[in-house]
């Protein structure tokens, strides 16, 4: 384990807001709104938390996620998963520094369990944060008892607009 001698009590959330959103073209700012304040609600996100969030290259909907959460750390690399490849690398940066307490994986994408398992095999705690219909097998798991449960998309659309 590669810690320093001293680790702050605080989480680096890792977001893959692409999946989390289920679309990585979304620029309705009300549902990437209700994403985010339904991910940062249930995962217990403080501000001073580090995040990092990792999305395409298609303008209009990065202007639009940016514009939600503006005091955050963006990624962005072009090409299939290049968000995905993005995020992973900045993880792992992270874990070998040692400053976080835990780790928060904000996306239901299989190719993060490689990660999951590079973290936790370092010592650190990893929490899973996903759709039910996003989560993939493996990440659902290995996460366990770490896994959050986020609304779904229409659900938090249908609660915006009075359906639910």
């Amino acid at each position: 384990m590669n810690k320093s001698a001293f680790t702050p009590n605080r989480p680096l959330h890792i977001l893959d807001i692409d999946n989390l959103l289920g679309d990585p073209t979304a620029t309705d700012t009300q549902v990437i709104n209700d994403c985010l304040g339904q991910y940062r609600a249930h995962t217990g996100y403080q501000k001073g938390d580090h995040v990092v969030v990792g999305t395409g290259c298609n303008a209009l909907h990065v202007y639009a996620v940016q514009s939600c959460w503006p005091a955050v750390q963006y990624v962005r690399r072009s090409g299939p998963d290049g968000a995905d490849f993005a995020l992973i690398e900045q993880a792992l940066i992270a874990l070998d520094r040692g400053r976080y307490s835990h780790f928060i994986l904000g996306s239901g994408d299989g190719r993060f369990a490689d990660l999951y398992d590079e973290i936790t095999a370092h010592g650190y705690p990893v929490f899973v944060a996903s759709r039910p219909s996003a989560l993939s097998w493996k990440l659902r798991q290995r996460a366990g008892e770490n896994l959050i449960y986020l609304p779904e998309i229409a659900e938090s659309v249908g609660h915006l607009r009075g359906m639910v």
